[in-house]
This record gives C-alpha cells, structure tokens and sequence, in this order.
C-alpha cells in the first residue's frame, strides 16, 4: 500500500522527468496510477496523467458550496480500475 508521503515524493520525482523532458512510459503509466494522489489544482501533472480538465456532469459530488470534492473521481475510477495506493 502506497502512503500518502511516498505518493508526493513519487509525484515530485515524475514532475521533474517530465519538466526535463525524458519522461519514460512506464513512468507516465506510474503518473496514472497516482491520479487519485494529484492535488486537484495542478494542472501539470493532471493534464500528463491524462486525468480530463472536467468531471462529467454524471456522477461527480459536490460540496456545500457547490464545488467538485473530487473533480477526477469518475475518470480514474473508470479508466484505472483498481490502483494500489
């Protein structure tokens, strides 16, 4: 099980692969399995996990507020299945 503390070390690690540009595959899938760990604000590494700029309008939760709790939740749930964190 990955903690939350290992998750944005690995993050902070993948942000520089891809800044650097030598980001490898196996890396971006690592990116997509980490989706869930992207805080919802940044934009680079939701954008090169493939994560969509906006929840559907189906199926997403909101807060009292009206904003999304969990902009990507629909998307990982649906393209990542199951993903060890």
């Amino acid at each position: 099980m990955l903690n939350t503390e290992l998750a944005a070390e690995r993050l902070e690690y993948l942000r520089g692969e891809l800044r650097a540009e030598r980001i490898s595959y196996d890396e971006l899938h690592e990116l997509q399995s980490l989706a869930m760990h992207i805080k919802p604000g940044d934009v680079e590494l939701l954008e090169a996990a493939g994560v969509p700029e906006f929840a559907d309008d189906t199926g997403h939760e909101i807060d009292e507020d009206g904003n999304p709790i969990h902009q990507f939740g629909p998307f990982v749930n649906a393209r990542l299945g199951s993903v060890l964190i």
